[in-house]
């Protein structure tokens, strides 16, 4: 198999992260600290990622942003203003949801 040949085989991937859900569902599930790190190294097993993308409220989870940077992620603020007007905690999950690409596509 040649290189073109493979490179068209491997599997291309974008991450996109709603991680407010994440890390609370793991302080939930008390299964410890979200490790961004685990979830790219299994994706990086299954082909190449081309992009990353995480969306929050950063000024809550602060002690995440380094890590997500190291990462490479582009990170995309969701302010706390934006989420507060929401009446309850449903809408202003559907306003990360409504900013995040609504289907998965691979290639």
């Amino acid at each position: 198999m040649t290189v073109e040949q493979s490179l068209r085989n491997e599997l291309i991937t974008a991450v996109f992260v709603d991680f407010e859900n994440l890390a609370l569902g793991a302080e939930e599930d008390k299964k410890g600290r979200f490790d961004i790190e685990l979830v790219l190294k299994r994706l990086l097993e299954r082909g190449r990622i081309v992009f990353k993308r995480a969306y929050c409220d950063w000024t809550r989870y602060q002690n995440f942003m380094t890590e997500f940077h190291k990462q490479g992620f582009e990170m995309v603020d969701i302010p706390r203003s934006i989420t507060s007007v929401c009446s309850h905690a449903r809408a202003a999950e559907t306003y990360a949801e409504r900013a995040m690409p609504s289907k998965s596509v691979t290639r």
